[in-house]
């Protein structure tokens, strides 16, 4: 199942309501910010100036902040109540809470580039504050001009600012179809795989998501793999990491990136739900020198000259 049929939906009322996500956010900012959790007033002895909030030196009109991908069971590992209050069930994941999601916090105008998730499919629902979603489908690829750089593992990036978008640079981003949505506390937003999506927080907002695997994971993790390997060899100047990998992307040695990619084809030519390639079913994994005939080969090679010969090499080109 692709899901490339299903579109994105935004859904409220009792579902939405089953998450008891107004009630989560407010212990969880209670809790973190040492108030009263059953009165929700701040102790005196929690009071402090605005000098000592690290923050306090940066313009709000200037500077927004965004603690993203934040892991519940990390987070909240010692707020069990908290984690067992998201509670996914009520949209057929049973068993699901906040082990399986992930914490997003940010001010007004914070911000997500535009980009689609490689693996899975995504719920995410509102908590606090309001967000707005612009999403476009699959198809819409070719028109928001895909980048892998700068890299971060499991996400394609779109090379427009698409709410600033240069139509003399990206010409065909005039084509894209783009759906809006802005989600309040209590919305969940059912996200089908590889939608692309900018998101920005509209006031100071909270919201948490998990990510639904998918069949189709096992083959995108071999592809994963492929890329991880491509820009962890060339970004090896210290510059160049710096411009060409995400500030939260770790740089695995090329030995570390072999065995994961080996793992990812073993476990592709297991799935008995995928369809069947030639050959038979890895055993050993891969080395270095059968990643090296892989990207040499001369079909590999004629791709690549294809697609720098039509631009796709050029800043500010990509292909799907």
């Amino acid at each position: 199942n692709t899901h490339s049929e299903e579109v994105p939906e935004r859904l409220t009322g009792q579902p939405a309501k089953k998450l008891e996500s107004e009630r989560a956010a407010k212990k969880l900012k209670l809790e973190r910010e040492g108030e009263d959790t059953e009165t929700g007033k701040l102790s005196k002895s929690e009071v402090k100036s605005p000098s000592d909030n690290p923050f306090s030196r940066y313009s709000r009109s200037e500077y927004w902040a965004y603690a993203d991908y934040k892991h519940m069971c990390e987070l909240c590992s010692d707020m069990l109540e908290l984690q067992l209050a998201i509670d996914w069930s009520a949209f057929g994941f049973h068993g699901r809470d906040g082990k399986d999601s992930t914490l997003w916090v940010g001010s007004e105008g914070a911000c997500t580039p535009c980009h689609y998730d490689t693996y899975g499919c995504n719920l995410v629902a509102q908590l606090w504050g309001r967000k707005r979603w612009v999403l476009f489908p699959p198809d819409d690829s070719e028109c928001l001009y895909p980048t892998r750089l700068p890299y971060e593992e499991s996400s394609v990036f779109s090379s427009v600012d698409v709410c600033r978008p240069d139509l003399t640079k990206f010409p065909e981003f005039a084509r894209a179809k783009a759906l809006e949505v802005v989600l309040s506390p209590g919305d969940v937003l059912f996200v089908p795989r590889h939608w692309w999506h900018y998101v920005e927080c509209l006031q100071p907002a909270v919201s948490v998501n998990t990510w639904i695997e998918l069949p189709s994971d096992a083959h995108d993790r071999v592809k994963e793999g492929v890329v991880r390997i491509l820009v962890s060899v060339f970004a090896t100047e210290q510059e160049t990491e710096k411009e060409w990998m995400n500030p939260n992307e770790v740089v695995f040695p090329l030995a570390k990136n072999i065995d994961l990619l080996s793992w990812a084809l073993q476990e592709r030519t297991r799935d008995p739900e995928l369809p069947s390639t030639t050959g038979s079913p890895l055993q050993d994994g891969i080395s270095m020198e059968d990643f090296v005939r892989a990207v040499t080969s001369e079909r590999v090679v004629s791709c690549i000259v294809e697609e720098m010969l039509r631009g796709g090499g050029a800043r500010g080109r990509g292909g799907p």
